[in-house]
């Protein structure tokens, strides 16, 4: 466990990871950009366990993301900014444990 994580920049090559499964275990995690190839992964599972989680913005292409998963275990998550795309994932899974949402 560690206590900063930032990942500045993912490759579009990331999209290319059908399995992905990112479970981070920090004090503060931040990923600032997505790009638009995360939309190509079918079985994405983001279950971030620390104090604070950001991640800003969303490409539209998370609206292909018809498997995902996100299962927050944080004190605080924020995603301030939802592309309209969100409404398309009509079998989201959100489950949060949070002291704060």
């Amino acid at each position: 466990m560690t206590n900063y994580s930032v990942i500045p920049n993912l490759p579009d090559s990331i999209g290319t990871l059908s399995q992905l499964s990112y479970r981070p275990m920090t004090h503060y995690s931040v990923i600032p950009y997505l790009p638009d190839s995360i939309g190509t992964l079918s079985q994405l599972s983001y279950r971030p366990m620390t104090n604070y989680s950001v991640i800003p913005n969303l490409p539209d292409s998370i609206g292909m993301l018809s498997q995902l998963s996100y299962r927050p275990m944080t004190n605080y998550s924020v995603i301030p900014n939802l592309p309209d795309s969100i409404g398309t994932l009509s079998q989201l899974s959100y489950s949060p444990i949070t002291t704060t949402c």
